[in-house]
Formats: C-alpha cells, sequence, structure tokens
C-alpha cells in the first residue's frame, strides 16, 4: 500500500468516528426540548456540510497523483480540523 493510499484510509476512518459523532448529536437532538432541539438541529447540519466537503476533498485525494497530494493535504487537514473542532464544540454547548 502507497503512503498516498494509507493517508486516505486512515481519514476515512476518522471520518467514520466523526460521522458516528454527529449521530449521536442528531440523537440528542431529537430528545432536546423544543429550543434545544433547534438549536442542535442548525449545528448538525452545518456538520453535516462540513463532513460533505471533507468527504469531497478526500475523493479528490484519492484520484490525484501521488505528487499532487501535498497540494490537497493542507486543504484536508484544515477541513478535519474544523469539522473534529465543530463537533468538540457541539458536544461541550449540548452536554
Amino acid at each position: 500500500m502507497t503512503g498516498k493510499n494509507r493517508y486516505i484510509e486512515e481519514l476515512e476512518a476518522r471520518l467514520g468516528d466523526l460521522t458516528g459523532n454527529i449521530e449521536e448529536l442528531q440523537r440528542r437532538a431529537r430528545e432536546a426540548g423544543k429550543t434545544g432541539q433547534e438549536t442542535l438541529k442548525r449545528e448538525v447540519e452545518r456538520l453535516q456540510e462540513q463532513r460533505g466537503e471533507l468527504q469531497g476533498k478526500l475523493e479528490q485525494a484519492r484520484y490525484s497523483g501521488t505528487e499532487a497530494l501535498d497540494d490537497v493535504k493542507s486543504g484536508l487537514e484544515r477541513a478535519w480540523s474544523d469539522l473534529k473542532s465543530g463537533i468538540d464544540n457541539a458536544f461541550e454547548r449540548f452536554k
């Protein structure tokens, strides 16, 4: 397995973990009171958009050449960091 493929697989696994976290937030939104439910629902929608953007960047990385991966990698890492931070913040706000 190439370093590129290993990197992409690791990110996909980490993305799967974050997807589970988003699903947990969705569950909490369903159980929250009306005010909290609307706020959390909007937050989950925003996180799902970010997740979709990260998935798109992963697909771009998958089909880019090995040498182009360095260009795509910084965008992937930034998108990953933004999504992880957003999820962590949502869990903190909606304990």
